[in-house]
């Protein structure tokens, strides 16, 4: 860790200060100078015996990218050479997913009418990859920034790795969750009615903690002036459970597959539709979400061809896991496609109910304000009618009749409706 390893204070100002880019830690280096360090330990396919080298400039500042070269075989250059390539598939991956996930889980949340034991265990798996996903990026731009900085604060680093560990155990578990519930619907169908949501609670957020607690103890005592990033013997202490509950779901997705499959094959009722539909989900999902840990738990030769196959495959899988979680779990899920739709359409019911009703309102001023008009100019008329036969003898005296006389406002009316008829 850096602030253990570098934790004085920089020696000159025109040094490159201690640094960590990821992957390796590189002290405070004097200007024009190449910096060396071992190939990290903490990754596969790397030949620890030799170096790293990167250029402090002239400035006192870093190279933009270390060169790694010699950590790799010659025949795995090109992996090398597709090191950043990686790191970005890895941020970008994690990045949309965190983005999908939460739109996911705020449609689960927001709809009632979504609220069911299914759901609800897929928006607690939506959870911890979230959670998992926000604590990785966190880690891997603040946190080390931070402890590099200021060495007390290792117990940060230290916590943050726990509960990446706590929550990348839980989305295992929580997998397992998934495919229980999947085979108690399919298999033990008499036994669903009695499935409650504690139970997966329990299960998904419960079983990890004595595992991760047991090692962090174990952690604590071994060492605390680090942020135990590297890999140890004591991470089998909650690696072991999560390969069991994987072991699990494959078991279940082969019992679920079976049993739907000859059931498929006797009825074509409403009920084999979903079951059809449970099939489809544990196709896609359980491969996608938990088997294919154990299909690549087998890590293969990085100086076999299918070494950069293996690296790329997994990269992939693990930084957009949660966008295919988010993807079948809700946004091609027919149930929820259905309620957005039903949603949508009742915003723009009510929309053309709104301009209907403000027309109708337009258009009834409008006949009120022809029928104000009307009822005035016969009040008008009927006024200028008594006038006129009760002024005959003070229209027939035009002589004395002056034009700039202050007229009443009666008068003035009277006058007005004379002249234009109006």
């Amino acid at each position: 860790m850096c602030a253990s390893a570098y934790g004085k204070e920089r020696l000159q100002p025109r040094n490159c200060t201690i640094k960590w880019d990821t992957v390796s830690c590189w002290p405070e280096t004097l200007p024009n100078a190449i910096a060396v360090l071992r190939c990290p330990e903490n990754l596969a396919g790397v030949d620890h015996t030799q170096n790293v080298t990167r250029h402090c400039h002239s400035n006192g500042t870093w190279a933009a990218k270390a060169n790694y070269a010699s950590c790799f075989p010659e025949v795995q250059h090109h992996v090398h050479e597709d090191f950043n390539v990686i790191s970005i598939i890895y941020h970008f991956g994690f990045c949309v997913s965190t983005v999908a996930l939460i739109v996911a889980l705020l449609i689960f949340i927001w709809f009632g009418n979504l609220r069911c034991l299914r759901n609800n265990i897929h928006c607690n798996l939506i959870l911890t990859f979230i959670m998992r996903n926000i604590i990785w990026i966190a880690m891997r731009h603040s946190v080390e920034e931070v402890v590099l900085k200021q060495k007390h604060l290792m117990w940060v680093c230290q916590g943050f790795v726990i509960a990446f560990s706590y929550f990348q155990s839980t989305h295992f578990y929580w997998m397992f969750a998934e495919g229980l519930y999947l085979h108690i619907i399919v298999v033990w169908t008499y036994s669903a009615d009695k499935m409650h949501l504690w139970h997966f609670l329990l299960i998904g957020w419960g079983l990890p903690v004595p595992f991760i607690l047991v090692w962090a103890v174990i952690q604590m005592k071994r060492t605390s002036n680090d942020c135990w990033t590297k890999e140890s013997i004591y991470d089998y202490i909650h690696h072991i459970p999560v390969f069991v509950v994987l072991l699990a779901n494959v078991i279940f997705f082969i019992s679920i597959l079976w049993i739907l499959i000859t059931k498929l094959r006797m009825t074509n009722t409403p009920e084999a539709t979903d079951y059809r539909k449970a099939v489809k989900a544990a196709i896609v999902l359980l491969p996608l979400l938990g088997i294919t840990y154990v299909i690549f738990i087998m890590q293969p030769d990085d100086s076999t061809p299918y070494g950069a196959a293996f690296i790329y495959i997994d990269t992939v899988l693990q930084s957009f896991q949660g966008l295919l979680v988010a993807l079948f779990y809700c946004f091609l899920n027919g149930e929820v496609r259905q309620t957005l739709r039903m949603k949508l359409k009742c915003c723009q019911n009510s929309h053309s109910r709104t301009t209907a009703t403000r027309c109708s309102r337009i258009s009834s001023l409008s006949l009120q304000k022809q029928a104000m008009t009307i009822n005035l100019a016969m009040q008008q008329e009927l006024l200028y009618d008594q006038k006129l036969n009760g002024t005959k003898e003070m229209f027939s005296m035009s002589d004395d009749f002056s034009a700039d006389k202050q007229l009443s406002p009666d008068e003035e009316e009277t006058r007005n409706f004379m002249d234009t008829g109006v």
